[in-house]
């Protein structure tokens, strides 16, 4: 189910590229309870007010498809306009990791995000979160 499907290209559209000026860089956090630490997408915008207000991205997929990469590009143009970071978490997927697995890997990323916020020059008050839908449906 996660092989892409043959002979299917995206279309291009205009958020197909990225229009923000940012820095990307990769992180990790430590999981909770002794789970295996998650890779984060750190992405700030170079010229933003500083503490940049942030995203924290929970990718799409139902938790058993994608990465800490899938639909950046359209996170990144969202979040341009408005001199935001993005913050994209890459979960443990299922089946080989069951829930509750996946959405403590979102939480415990918010969590890092939250208490790192001032060293990743984040404002922690004015931070939004798709972090939302996935805890809140589970």
């Amino acid at each position: 189910m996660r092989k892409p499907v043959p002979g299917w290209r995206p279309r291009p559209t205009r958020s197909s590229r990225a229009v923000a000026p940012t820095a990307c860089r990769s992180g990790r956090c430590p999981g909770r309870d002794g789970e295996p630490d998650i890779s984060l997408l750190i992405c700030l915008p170079k010229h933003a007010a500083t503490p940049a207000p942030a995203i924290y991205d929970i990718h799409g997929g139902g938790m058993i498809v994608g990465d800490n990469r899938f639909g950046l590009v359209e996170m990144l143009n969202l979040a341009e306009p408005m001199g935001m970071a993005v913050v994209s978490v890459e979960y443990r997927l299922a089946p080989e990791t069951p829930h509750p697995g996946p959405v403590e890997d979102c939480y415990a990323g918010l969590v890092w995000v939250s208490d790192h916020a001032h060293e990743l020059n984040i404002d922690p008050l004015n931070t939004s979160s798709s972090a939302v839908r996935a805890p809140a449906a589970a």
